[in-house]
């Protein structure tokens, strides 16, 4: 495994390596490691030659400072990790590497209707963060494939319509989120979480359940339908609720009323921690 912290370095040997006409696949990260991360490594070798991973904490996509700083990391153990998994390059660059010119920068790019809803609507320029980041990423490690958790759904589907609109000749590939025994989402964060609050977290996963479970069983409403994860969630006093949405899984638009394939996004806080979780099923 090599392990690579310059720009420069990395394009000379990708550029030898697609001579040889090798499949680069692409699995980006921020570190800290966890199974779903692993579960993306895996599914990347399925179908690459040669596996890259990126480990950079994204400072653009954090709008508030204190959780950039306090955002888990772990860098030997992360190499660790990735070395038993056989991964061929770990790319492992500096902010001043990815940013020269600083992460605060004056372009400034949106799509507004996948931008303005869930975690866009709350968190102000996390998402512009994270175009301006994968598209510097895409550009060094030019990748024919790239592959995105789904339990940053709205992520997933904002990086495959910038690809698209950009033109960059690759494929996003999505994977499902990886779960613990309790149903709580595979997340960095949860190493923030004490006993109490990981308890408390596990009805996140829950709550989304249960509202399956009830639109099966009985006509409801939108409405309603919030209001019984909002009923779940607040079981717990250790959480707190940002969002809860009920959209249109394919595109994630307003709906009015629950039909064909509906995605459920839920954005609370576990005592001082954030934490994010989605479900997809057929009505």
């Amino acid at each position: 495994m090599k392990v690579i912290s310059t720009i420069n370095e990395i394009k000379d040997l990708l550029t030898e390596r697609k001579k040889e006409g090798k499949k680069i696949g692409f699995v980006p990260t921020m570190g800290y490691l966890h199974e779903g991360h692993l579960k993306l490594m895996e599914e990347c070798k399925k179908v690459s030659d040669l596996v890259v991973v990126s480990i950079f904490v994204n400072p653009a996509q954090f709008n508030d400072i204190q959780d950039y700083q306090k955002y888990p990391r772990n860098t030997e153990r992360d190499l660790k990790l990735c070395e038993e998994l056989n991964i061929d390059i770990v790319f492992l660059p500096s902010v001043e590497e990815i940013y020269p010119e600083g992460p605060i920068s004056t372009l400034k790019m949106r799509i507004p209707h996948l931008m303005d809803k869930l975690c866009g609507s709350h968190r102000h320029g996390h998402f512009e963060g994270v175009i301006m980041v994968i598209g510097r990423l895409f550009h060094v490690i030019q990748p024919n494939v790239a592959f995105f958790g789904k339990k940053d759904y709205q992520q997933y589907l904002i990086v495959k319509e910038f690809v698209k609109e950009l033109m960059f000749p690759i494929e996003i590939i999505g994977v499902d989120t990886v779960r613990e025994s309790s149903g709580l989402a595979k997340s960095s964060r949860n190493a923030r979480l004490n006993s109490e609050e990981l308890e408390a977290a596990t009805l996140i996963y829950r709550s989304l359940k249960i509202a399956e479970e009830y639109c099966r069983k009985k006509a409801t409403t939108i409405e309603e339908l919030t209001q019984v994860i909002q009923e779940v969630l607040l079981t717990s006093p250790l959480i707190r609720v940002e969002y809860i949405s009920i959209l249109n899984a394919r595109d994630l638009m307003e709906i009015f009323e629950l039909k064909e394939e509906i995605f459920i996004g839920i954005a609370v806080y576990v005592g001082e921690v954030r934490l994010i979780d989605n479900h997809i099923f057929k009505v």
